[in-house]
């Protein structure tokens, strides 16, 4: 269903075969002048800002006077026809209109003048208030009195000393004279020696006992206190430990009931001298380890300290043996890098037998042409080079390999060809009209239409027409319309305040097609005002502030 967010203007014309809104009940939240059908009263109400009133008394056959009567009250149609026929005040009317006998009302009742009968009044009806003390009733108009309660001690002549077949009447503390009483007493002695039952005094519960007491002297009661009826914390006092709680790693057995001796354990032996393995282990102080071997057989090792001592024993006298590093490789040879104490020079071997000195900025190796060409076996021509084949072997050659870092030619043609930057195949001569293109400096037409130069990211030649490929336009906007385009801007909407909204689209014109729809199921389209601001923005006008994004504009132009 259509939802208008702002006031509708019909601009006076009419709303022709239109329905107004049927409910059996009212709508939540109403704002003043909202209407709706009452369809269980069959009325049209509206809300006057407090209540819902009817616009019209449907089914009220009461006339204009008759409704006047009970102007500033708030009754309904059924309501109304019962007072239809009233002109004048209530009681007036009710006073002309009820019967004298045997009428029933509720409330004060004024009756019309003349004589009430005894037919008029109903049995029991007349009560104490009703008869004046100066009604002088004869006793042969009352009844024998069988009620308990009925007749008042100054009624009587009754004393607290009165006679035989007299009534009697007790005195101001409660007591009178009689002889002999027989009767089943109830009440406390005012003495007693002992009880007329003895009775068995016990103890329930935790602690039980019992005793018989007749009153004669007082009794002492043996008890037995009931086994795990005390409470350790709550009956007793001092500090005490209810369970053991095994941590992380840690089990415990034999942990409940009384008398237990629980059994701590993490699942190895950790004395001393117990072989003990951990999955893993974060040591937060220094760590030294005793002993001829230190094993460490993980994938990866990790040392966050640069520098690695080896022969830390060695803190004094002359060194004698030497350190380095190993690399086992399997079944190939042992590699390794040492320090030799007896060179003292830096060593490495690649077969785990013969090993070279290292040769660095204090080495000092003396190399002559004659040691060179005799290492060769061969002097080389002019200009030649001196290369080694990779098995160690030397040789003079003319060029050095692309492989090498060298072009494998000994002429320019050959190296860019080697190289991969043959001209006219790899790459391009020499060509002036390029060479000025590229330097911004070209000027006529060598098999190239010149349609203009772009300088700093501006175009300065005239705009291509669509015929030949381009948009015929300078702006987007043109270029869209050159084109047939269109483009579509949407945006969420709304901040729980504003009621003028406006949308920058930034579509350089007017001619837009503008929709509003919700952003929550059921993802309706609503309607409200909108303006044209300017070519590049619009502005959305609501009767009330939509909340945070509540709608979403789309925008296409």
């Amino acid at each position: 269903m259509a939802k208008h967010l702002n006031n509708l203007n019909l601009n006076k014309n009419e709303l022709q075969n239109a329905v107004i809104q049927n409910l059996a009940t009212a709508p939540a939240s109403p704002v003043a002048g909202q209407v709706y059908f009452d369809t269980v009263e069959a009325a049209l109400k509206v809300w006057n800002g407090t209540m819902w009133e009817a616009s019209a008394l449907s089914g009220v056959t009461a006339t204009a006077a008759e409704i006047n009567i009970l102007s500033g009250t708030n009754v309904s149609a059924t309501e109304l026809n019962y007072v239809d026929g009233v002109t004048s005040a209530i009681q007036t009317q009710i006073n002309a209109k009820a019967p004298s006998a045997n009428a029933s009302f509720t409330g004060t009742f004024s009756a019309p003048t003349g004589t009430i009968t005894s037919a008029m009044i109903a049995d029991g009806t007349i009560v104490d208030g009703d008869i004046s003390s100066s009604a002088a009733i004869a006793d042969s108009k009352l009844a024998t009195i069988s009620t308990a309660g009925k007749v008042s001690n100054s009624a009587t002549t009754a004393t607290a000393t009165a006679g035989n077949s007299t009534i009697v009447a007790r005195d101001a503390s409660g007591n009178f004279a009689a002889g002999t009483i027989t009767a089943s007493l109830s009440g406390n002695a005012s003495t007693a020696s002992t009880l007329a039952t003895a009775r068995a005094i016990e103890l329930s519960g935790d602690v039980t006992g019992t005793a018989n007491f007749d009153g004669s002297s007082a009794i002492n009661i043996t008890t037995t206190i009931a086994a795990n009826s005390v409470a350790l914390g709550t009956d007793t006092t001092g500090s005490y430990v209810g369970s053991l709680v095994a941590g992380t790693g840690v089990s415990i057995s034999n942990n409940t009931g009384e008398g237990a001796t629980p059994t701590i354990a993490i699942g190895q032996a950790v004395s001393t001298s117990s072989d003990v393995t951990f999955a893993n282990m974060i040591v937060s102080g220094n760590l030294t380890v005793q002993g001829t071997t230190t094993s460490i057989d993980s994938a990866t090792l990790s040392i966050a300290d640069n520098v690695i001592t080896l022969n830390s024993d060695v803190a004094t006298g002359s060194p004698t043996e030497n350190a380095g590093i190993e690399v086992r490789r399997g079944a190939s040879p042992t590699v390794a890098l040492r320090w030799n104490e007896t060179t003292d020079k830096w060593q490495t071997t690649n077969d785990g037998t013969t090993y070279y000195d290292v040769i660095t900025t204090n080495s000092q190796v003396a190399i002559t042409e004659a040691a060179i060409i005799t290492a060769v076996g061969a002097d080389g021509a002019a200009g030649a080079v001196l290369s080694t084949n990779g098995s160690g072997d030397l040789s003079f050659v003319t060029s050095v390999p692309v492989a090498n870092g060298g072009t494998g030619a000994t002429t320019a043609s050959g190296a860019r060809t080697n190289l991969g930057l043959a001209i006219g195949s790899d790459v391009q001569a020499y060509n002036a009209t390029l060479a000025a293109v590229a330097n911004s400096t070209y000027t006529g037409d060598d098999a190239i239409t010149t349609v203009g130069t772009i300088t700093a990211g501006t175009w300065n030649g005239t705009a291509i027409a669509v015929a030949n490929g381009g948009t015929g336009a300078t702006t987007a906007a043109t270029a869209r319309a050159n084109l047939g385009a269109t483009t579509k801007v949407s945006a969420s909407v709304g901040n729980g305040s504003a009621t003028s909204i406006v949308v920058t689209h930034s579509l350089n014109t007017r001619d837009l097609q503008v929709q509003l729809f919700e952003t929550a199921s059921p993802y309706a389209q609503v309607f409200t005002d909108v303006e044209l601001t300017t070519v590049d923005t619009l502005t959305l006008t609501f009767s009330q502030a939509p909340s945070s994004n509540q709608y979403r504009v789309v925008i296409v132009g």
